[in-house]
């Protein structure tokens, strides 16, 4: 008796093909992510301890023309006129109580004066308003304030987050 040495189908099928699908898809959900994270505007996350330090921060956003003071829950937005803010950038301002300085800003500089044992003035500096601010440390230095700074993108979005008094992170 001969045998039949002619191949027979195998019971199997290969997973070579769907191997490269799954690798395509992971790819291009890969390739989404990414492109996805380079388009956002990065930011500035700012932390603040709270219960760590004596003092609480007013935080001022300090940029081209425009300051945003954030005491707690309340937000004044300033805007400057140009012969202020060029006054402020060639450091031509005399002292805080100038008529040239906002009335907003002049109060917020007198509050944080006032309860010195507990605020400080803190200020978020865009790069646009790098030149005046040595004007405003200036005055805040004349007034004998706490004043602490951080440089900020131009255009990135800030966040200031308050930890708790027990947190670490």
């Amino acid at each position: 008796m001969s045998r039949n040495n002619a191949t027979t189908s195998s019971d199997h099928f290969d997973l070579l093909p769907f191997v490269a699908i799954l690798m395509c898809t992971l790819g291009c959900l890969l390739f989404i992510t990414l492109s996805v994270v380079s388009l956002t505007k990065p930011g500035t996350v700012i932390k603040i301890n709270r219960g760590k330090q004596k003092k609480q921060p007013v935080l001022i956003f300090w940029s081209e023309r425009v300051t945003a003071i954030q005491n707690g829950s309340q937000e004044k937005i300033i805007r400057w006129d140009d012969a202020t803010w060029h006054k402020m950038e060639t450091e031509s301002l005399p002292n805080a109580a100038s008529p040239a300085i906002p009335l907003e800003l002049q109060n917020t500089l007198a509050e944080i004066g006032r309860h010195s044992d507990t605020s400080f003035a803190f200020f978020a500096v865009r790069p646009s308003g790098f030149k005046s601010f040595e004007t405003m440390r200036r005055l805040c230095k004349q007034l004998h304030l706490d004043i602490g700074f951080y440089p900020v993108d131009e255009t990135g979005k800030v966040t200031v987050m308050y930890n708790s008094p027990g947190e670490t992170k």
